[in-house]
């Protein structure tokens, strides 16, 4: 199932710094962004320092299009939430209206589906410490705020609520699981119990368990799992962005919902 890339940590060490360095000669009045590109199914275009916003789009510059409001939409959570991204020993203050600086381009052999990607960036090959993962964990704990607010908000007997919230939790095991040896890889979680317990054990198999928290720290290289590559900082990108791109869903849902009853009484 999994097999150990074995990358010199030399250049691990060297990606890291030159991402460093890149970011910082960008523009300040820039968003730095990266592009996953699929020669069979288009681009997706990340500005990581916005929470991991994305966009999506048949070629960059429609990709690049999309990401303009994700942006938006991280730059106001993150406000609302009191969030700094300070990682890699620099803070982004950049207006989320400023231009784009594409500085890094990889490609994919996954499909680009909408809620899937599979890219491996340089921010992801950067070694995890323990002040990463606190900072890491305040993101996730407002998002999941946020996640459930919007869930229990949402019109009575809605459909789908219950099903985004078992689905986010489950994702979210899952991403844990992709590091190897890991108590998430050797425990699959009880998937038959109600939805908001079933949230609550694999947030703590992700973030809160001991053991695991130890391998998140200590196994910082990249692995092939199922074909795909990881890392521990990879694990992280891809359960926040999922759970705010579900919290975006919900949101959507709950509005139509809203917005159905009214027209529907009026």
């Amino acid at each position: 199932m999994y097999r150990r890339k074995s990358t010199p940590s030399w250049i691990l060490r060297f990606t890291g710094v030159l991402w460093i360095k890149i970011s910082r000669l960008v523009d300040s009045q820039r968003i730095p962004v990266a592009i996953e590109v699929n020669p069979g199914s288009g681009c997706m275009a990340w500005a990581f320092a916005f929470a991991f916003a994305s966009g999506q789009g048949r070629s960059q510059e429609t990709a690049l299009d999309d990401l303009r409001a994700g942006v938006g939409f991280a730059a106001a959570w993150m406000q609302t939430n009191g969030l700094k991204w300070d990682f890699d020993g620099g803070s982004l203050e950049t207006n989320p209206e400023s231009q784009f600086e594409v500085v890094e381009r990889v490609e994919s052999d996954g499909e680009l589906a909408v809620g899937d990607t599979t890219g491996l960036f340089d921010w992801d090959k950067h070694a995890l410490s323990s002040t990463d993962l606190d900072k890491i964990g305040r993101f996730l704990q407002a998002s999941r705020g946020a996640l459930l607010e919007s869930a229990a908000a949402a019109p009575e007997g809605i459909e789908g609520v219950a099903e985004t919230l078992r689905h986010v939790a489950q994702a979210e095991w899952w991403y844990a699981s992709r590091i190897p040896g890991s108590p998430a890889d050797r425990l699959a979680p009880d998937a038959s119990q109600d939805p908001l317990a079933l949230l609550d054990e694999c947030r703590s198999m992700l973030l809160e368990n001991p053991d695991q928290r130890r391998c998140f720290l200590e196994m910082n290289d990249v692995y092939e799992c199922d074909g795909e590559l990881w890392t521990p900082r990879k694990v992280f990108r891809r359960a926040l962005w999922h759970e705010l791109y579900h919290l975006k869903q919900l949101m959507r849902l709950g509005h139509e919902r809203a917005y159905d009853s009214r027209a529907s009484a009026g």
